[in-house]
């Protein structure tokens, strides 16, 4: 014969209080059981997608065109993001050679876009002598490069760049390895920017506060044991 059963079942909220109160059944470790299975919830569909259009947005105004980011996190030593891209040299040479202010407007369609948040993120290198290779555009060509399939820190990428011009002048020459010692500088900076973007946005996503909210909104149920239930 069926029976009709009682059990009791806790929002995230709920359970969270109930093993902070010694009279209950409810321990940590079950709240840890509860707190997975949202976890895993929260990042389960591509929740690093706007991260990404983001920043592809600033990589391309600073002259890192077409990016393919990809990163690994956050908990292992080998762990960062990188990008594969082209370069586009006349937006490279403009962000080195005109002071962008970090306190210009970064709203999407108002001036500065999103260069003034990688000034401030990554720093600005004005070099003058730059304005001298403005005159050779057409003999550069570029981009950056994956080197390692291992891992995805800044370190498995790296600018590639080739620079085309008859009977060079030394000084000439001095100039443009500067130039490329510039834009991997900046790369690296730009990964570590994005990855710290990144964590912050995981972890945001993944705290008990968001994670409270998220269980709210879905009016999730838990048994005592931090087992889905309801």
């Amino acid at each position: 014969m069926p029976r009709e059963v009682t059990k009791t079942v806790y929002t995230f909220r709920e359970l969270i209080a109930a093993a902070e109160d010694n009279e209950t059944e409810v321990s940590e470790r079950d709240v840890d059981r509860a707190r997975d299975w949202l976890r895993e919830g929260a990042t389960m569909h591509d929740w690093y997608e706007f991260t990404y259009n983001d920043w592809k947005e600033a990589l391309e105004q600073v002259g890192f065109t077409d990016a393919d980011i990809s990163f690994s996190g956050f908990w292992s030593q080998g762990d960062g993001a990188s990008f594969t891209s082209g370069l586009d040299i006349e937006k490279l040479l403009t962000f080195f050679t005109v002071p962008i202010e970090p306190s210009q407007a970064v709203l999407d369609g108002e001036p500065g876009g999103w260069l003034p948040r990688v000034v401030k993120e990554c720093g600005q290198r004005i070099n003058r002598r730059y304005e001298w290779l403005f005159l050779a555009l057409d003999c550069f060509s570029g981009r950056v490069n994956r080197n390692s399939h291992h891992y995805s820190h800044e370190n498995t990428c790296g600018v590639d760049l080739e620079f085309d011009y008859p009977r060079i002048a030394k000084e000439l020459e001095s100039i443009v390895d500067s130039f490329q010692e510039d834009i991997e500088d900046l790369r690296k900076d730009l990964c570590h920017a994005i990855y710290k973007e990144l964590e912050a946005e995981y972890e945001y996503r993944t705290g008990d506060e968001q994670l409270m909210e998220d269980s709210d909104a879905n009016e999730y149920t838990f048994d005592a044991d931090g087992r889905r239930e309801g």
